[in-house]
């Protein structure tokens, strides 16, 4: 190929292919996460699964309740989809997550938005992987309905399965608090079972926030 024609073609490849925008929060050093105990910690491990290439994070929750909280400034107008992988091995004893004595899950996955100057002023969607619920359904945490927004992300009884997640957060919190937010302040992930007094054990892939689908 003539140089001047190759040097044209990668300008326009250059110019003309969009840049990629990724953003992973992955589980190989726990050490990056803020642990926040609510009652009795959930332990929490990397371990390594042959499906994927980083280790991904086993919870396993014996009346407790606790999760894994990173501090973020993830830009929802560059990165709004949320994807990633999770499997569960025994679900808390629920039959209905929307009452207090019931709102346990084998995974939570929350996004926090704060378009005020304090906490207070904070909204999370926690997305969740329930046996009980419609998929897409949602409803307000029955401890704080206005400021915590449930969403069944999974709605199956399927044990032992990893199973995707993809979702656009930015649109959902449209749906969810009627208002376009810019950046996501807050991601935790929380496996927990002390409401049914039960036990739940469940694993957690990288979390991957992009431009498009991923």
């Amino acid at each position: 190929m003539n140089m001047r024609i190759l040097a044209v073609v990668l300008i326009a490849i250059f110019f003309i292919t969009p840049a990629f925008s990724a953003i992973k929060l992955d589980f190989s050093d726990l050490s990056q996460w803020d642990v926040k105990v609510f009652e009795r910690e959930t332990h929490y491990q990397p371990v390594n699964d042959p499906k994927f290439s980083e280790p991904v994070l086993h919870g396993k929750s014996e009346n407790g309740a606790s999760g894994l909280l990173q501090e973020t400034d993830i830009d929802l107008n560059k990165t709004p989809w949320l994807s990633y992988w999770w499997k569960v091995e025994s679900f808390p004893g629920t039959t209905d997550e929307k009452l207090k004595a019931q709102d346990d899950f084998a995974w939570r996955v929350s996004v926090t938005v704060t378009p005020g100057i304090t906490m207070m002023s904070s909204k999370t969607i926690v997305y969740v992987w329930t046996p009980n619920q419609p998929e897409d359904s949602a409803w307000g945490n029955p401890f704080a309905p206005k400021q915590f927004k449930m969403l069944a992300a999974t709605a199956t009884d399927q044990k032992d399965t990893w199973v995707k997640v993809t979702r656009n957060v930015r649109e959902d919190f449209k749906r969810l608090y009627g208002e376009d937010f810019d950046t996501l302040t807050v991601v935790a992930a929380t496996s927990d079972s002390d409401n049914t007094h039960s036990t739940s054990s469940a694993f957690l892939s990288t979390l991957f926030f992009s431009e498009s689908p991923n």
